[in-house]
């Protein structure tokens, strides 16, 4: 008998032993079940990769709706921030108050759907400064600063006359110092 022949027959034996083909066939099974896991799993990350780029592309369909919305909004809203201004500057001089420097800044704030107003007053002689900001059609009040300040120190630490800030849930917050203002009233001014 040939060397090859003998070893083919040896495996062939192998083969027919009945404990080695349950082993194939489960291994074969399993090697069908990985590849059909593997597909299903494929198919599944591809689907939820381009359910991802659909939720993106509403979304920035969605932001640039809001964009558009609030640019229309924001140029009302800075129409209006000059009228108040110019109303509270108007109701200041006709009070005798006379300042050095006063200036404003608008915010539509969408969160909030208001347009505010940054009034900032400062006076050289004497020394103060004052800061409110205002609703601009309502015409409320959400926070006060005001600092006295007669020897002209520029600390921002120091301790104001009046620092009171109006919380979005009606409550009244109190500050001690400008940076604190500051701090506060960005939710009305940056969001």
């Amino acid at each position: 008998m040939r060397p090859s022949s003998y070893l083919l027959g040896r495996l062939s034996l192998w083969y027919l032993n009945s404990s080695n083909v349950r082993r194939f066939f489960l291994a074969l099974l399993l090697a069908c079940a990985l590849i059909v896991g593997g597909v299903f799993l494929y198919s599944l990350v591809v689907s939820v990769r381009q359910e991802r780029r659909h939720m993106r592309e509403l979304t920035v369909q969605s932001k640039s709706r809001a964009l558009s919305a609030s640019a229309g909004q924001q140029e009302l809203c800075a129409r209006q921030a000059l009228k108040a201004y110019t109303s509270d500057r108007a109701a200041a001089a006709r009070m005798g108050a006379v300042h050095d420097v006063a200036a404003y800044t608008d915010h539509f704030n969408g969160k909030l759907n208001k347009c505010f107003v940054e009034i900032k007053v400062t006076g050289l002689r004497p020394p103060s400064t004052s800061i409110s900001v205002i609703d601009a059609f309502a015409g409320g009040e959400y926070a006060t600063y005001v600092d006295l300040n007669p020897q002209g120190t520029t600390n921002p630490e120091r301790r104001p006359a009046i620092c009171a800030v109006s919380m979005p849930s009606g409550q009244k917050q109190y500050c001690r110092s400008s940076r604190e203002f500051s701090e506060l009233i960005k939710q009305y001014m940056e969001e």
